[in-house]
């Protein structure tokens, strides 16, 4: 398998398992993992990369078309959590209440969600740092 392509389903892999861990702390009500929140759309996205990054000839570089959907999806994937973490910002400036009765203060950013960020921007990087010099192809 090609170095490019094995190190995109590593980061992918990382990313969706990500997923199952913790994203948020609630004040009284603990841990709340991805999946309770919008983890299982991250989730689909780093399965979409995996099997992008599976297509066609495993030997080679991924094509230019690929390699651009590759990086928008996992960019998306990482803006979504991105997103989410900007709201629980706000819930804490006193801007926006995140329902539920719940305040901004009570609500804690876990290490889940921040594995899912840097797991959306690391792919990308990947793609552009174990790329073939040499190997061109449209």
């Amino acid at each position: 398998m090609n170095k490019q392509r094995f190190a995109i389903i590593i980061i992918a892999l990382i990313g969706m398992i990500a997923t199952f861990l913790p994203w948020y702390r609630v004040g009284q009500l603990g841990v709340v993992a991805g999946t309770s929140a919008l983890g299982w759309f991250t989730c689909l996205l780093f399965i979409v990369v995996i099997v992008l990054a599976l297509l066609k000839n495993l030997r080679e570089d991924m094509t230019m078309g690929i390699s651009w959907s590759v990086t928008a999806i996992s960019l998306l994937a990482s803006f979504v959590v991105i997103w989410r973490m900007i709201n629980v910002w706000f819930a804490d400036e006193g801007i926006l209440n995140l329902g539920g009765g719940l305040l901004g203060n009570q609500v804690r950013i876990g290490y889940g969600a921040w594995i899912v960020v840097l797991a959306g921007i690391c792919i990308p990087l990947a793609v552009f740092l174990f790329r073939n010099r040499q190997f061109r192809r449209v």
